[in-house]
């Protein structure tokens, strides 16, 4: 099962300057995790939490 992940007008808008950055690893480091919250957001990389 896959989750939708929802974001706000200021991460949107953050997501576009990490792409537009060049940063390989910065780029790979934020695809990896969208990847893991699709898949599994109760766990993965960091401490992720439930916001409400």
């Amino acid at each position: 099962m896959k989750y939708r992940i929802d974001f706000t007008k200021r991460a949107d808008i953050d997501v576009k300057i990490i792409m537009k950055s060049g940063n390989k690893a910065d780029i790979s480091k934020f695809i990896k995790i969208i990847e893991e919250l699709e898949n599994h957001p109760t766990t993965g990389t960091g401490k992720p939490e439930r916001i409400f």
